[in-house]
């Protein structure tokens, strides 16, 4: 009995070893998978850090030794991981000399575990290049929370630096550009409240910036009802950009006519209202005037009784004629335009038309010119002319106007004729009168002959008598 239970004991202790070696077959495994994979996890760190532009680094606590250093340390500082290991301060020797005593403090800071969990300074690369890098920084604590190393990663940040610089410069630039140009300039919400303006839009407006910004685009536009602003918004917003003329009240009354051009910028994806404003009221007011003297001029050039007309300088082709030329000279405006005065036949005396352009040529204008022209049906007429050179669609062009003086000539003439008939009766008078005047001289000088002969007889009669 007792062998049996021997023996029992013996295969339970054989079965129980049995279990433990293969209990322990399989843990041999296990840990062989183990460290198979954690193998291979370190080779793909391995990888990813040697290949990684960052330079990943472990740093032993407290005495700053650096455990590990990324390849990328030779592009970012221009040394090996080797320099590291052999010169644990060298990355302090890189350091900008404006950023030393930032990153002396900060270096303080880590060998105690109590660093920021990054920050960003300038080295200067071992080519002499300065470089701005952004460094994550990890703390490693043992079982008993004791810090034993940093783990971080350190990046090239230049191109962004530059970047930002780039970025702030355009903005300043921008800012300068808005604070001196000529032109207004008006930020405004969706809603048309003013969030910014410039001081040229200021100075035009007569409101300080302060007044402006705690205003409405409704509170400067003139004659626009609140409900076609809101219209006039929504259509921007949704175009992207417009250019109009609108008009916007200064403080102290008066009435602006302005030239905007519209864009549509968003910030944090909320539409903004930027608008640039020119003052064109002295140019409307030019071209109200130019339009009134325009209407003057075609009035005055459709009733005027004298022939007005233009035409080319250079062959004299009729562009527009009025109603006195057709009246003075017998043509329709239709057998006018698209001629030329010569195919027509007009001038009289071809010299006095050379003499025209001339004129014109020299001084751009001629007054007061008398020539002679021929009419449809052949009648001599006398014109006086004044004519001056205009530019259409830049083209030279004669603007004349002629005035009939042919009555007059005539009348002229007559008076001529009269006042040479009169010279001639004057003459022929002053001749009778001094023929008469002549004979006359001629018996004074015999009567006082005679006169003085009869005085000196009556003397010697005296002189006989003794007396």
């Amino acid at each position: 009995m007792d062998m049996e239970k021997t023996k029992g004991h013996l295969q339970n202790e054989v079965e129980q070893l049995k279990n433990k070696i293969s209990e322990l077959d399989n843990n041999k495994t296990g840990n062989k998978l183990i460290e198979k994979q954690l193998k291979e996890s370190e080779e793909r760190f391995r990888r990813l850090t040697e290949k990684a532009k960052d330079m990943i680094y472990r740093m032993s606590l407290p005495d700053g030794l650096y455990e590990y250093v990324s390849p990328a340390s030779v592009d970012l500082f221009g040394y090996t991981p080797k320099d590291f290991y052999d010169t644990p301060i060298l990355i302090r020797k890189t350091i900008h000399p404006d950023w030393r005593k930032y990153f002396d403090e900060q270096w303080v800071k880590l060998t105690k575990g109590d660093m920021p969990p990054s920050y960003q300074y300038q080295i200067i690369h071992k080519s002499g290049e300065t470089k701005w890098l952004h460094q994550r920084n990890v703390l490693v604590k043992d079982e008993s929370d004791k810090p034993i190393a940093i783990e971080g990663i350190v990046t090239d940040i230049s191109e962004l630096k530059q970047a930002e610089q780039e970025l702030k410069n355009q903005s300043l630039r921008n800012q300068l550009i808005l604070e001196t140009t000529m032109e207004g300039y008006i930020l405004a919400d969706a809603k048309g409240k003013i969030i910014d303006v410039n001081p040229s839009y200021c100075n035009l407006v007569g409101y300080s910036r302060d007044e402006l910004l705690t205003m409405d685009i409704r509170e400067v536009e003139v004659k626009i009802p609140p409900e076609e602003v809101d219209r006039r918004i929504k259509q921007m917003i949704s175009k992207g950009n417009d250019r109009f003329e609108t008009k916007h009240k200064n403080k102290n009354g008066t009435i602006l006519d302005l030239d905007t051009s519209i864009s549509i910028m968003h910030i944090n994806e909320t539409p903004l209202i930027a608008a640039f404003v020119s003052d064109i009221t002295e140019r409307k007011g030019a071209e109200e005037k130019m339009k009134n003297s325009e209407e003057k001029f075609r009035k005055a050039f459709v009733t005027s009784p004298d022939s007005i007309n233009i035409n080319r300088l250079d062959d004299g082709l009729y562009v527009e004629i009025n109603k006195g030329f057709t009246q003075i000279l017998g043509f329709t405006e239709d057998e006018v335009i698209g001629k030329t005065s010569l195919e027509l036949n007009i001038w009289e005396n071809l010299t006095d038309r050379n003499k025209l352009v001339s004129g014109l040529l020299k001084n751009g204008y001629v007054e007061n010119f008398e020539a002679k022209f021929s009419t449809k049906k052949g009648e001599i007429k006398n014109g006086l002319m004044s004519a001056a050179v205009i530019e259409l669609n830049r083209i030279p062009h004669i603007l004349s106007i002629t005035r009939d003086i042919t009555e007059r000539k005539m009348v002229e003439e007559e008076l001529a004729k009269h006042r040479e008939q009169l010279e001639d009766l004057i003459k022929e008078r002053t001749r009778e009168l001094e023929e008469k005047n002549k004979k006359l001289d001629n018996a004074m000088k015999v009567f006082v002959g005679r006169e003085l002969t009869i005085r000196d007889l009556e003397k010697k009669i005296r002189m006989l008598q003794g007396k």
